[in-house]
């Protein structure tokens, strides 16, 4: 699993040409501790790329950038293209479910 940032956005994700699973999350969401380890767990088996980016910082261009409306949030890039997305529910954050669904929907 990669950290990206801001300036490794471009070339970690966009410019790869792997398939890169990429959670967004700020640090103070109780949702994204809650799934974090869900994430974690899929990227240990899996032949894709998984990506961590701390959006924290409100005016960090990437809310803008990717659509990313709330935390956390699963986009999944390959060739530098978004081939799907989860976002997280109101009230809830994301899932397991959510997690599996997103993986057999690409």
């Amino acid at each position: 699993m990669i950290e990206v940032t801001e300036d490794t956005f471009q070339e970690k994700i966009l410019n790869s040409n792997k398939t890169v699973v990429t959670l967004f999350y700020t640090t103070y969401c109780p949702f994204v501790r809650d799934f974090k380890p869900i994430f974690k767990k899929y990227s240990q088996n899996s032949d894709d790329e998984y990506a961590l980016v701390d959006i924290t910082d409100d005016n960090n261009p990437l809310w803008d950038k990717c659509n990313v409306a709330k935390v956390p949030t699963i986009l999944v890039f390959k060739e530098g293209q978004e081939i799907g997305r989860r976002n997280a529910v109101p009230g809830v954050g994301l899932t397991e479910r959510d997690m599996q669904g997103l993986l057999n929907d690409i």
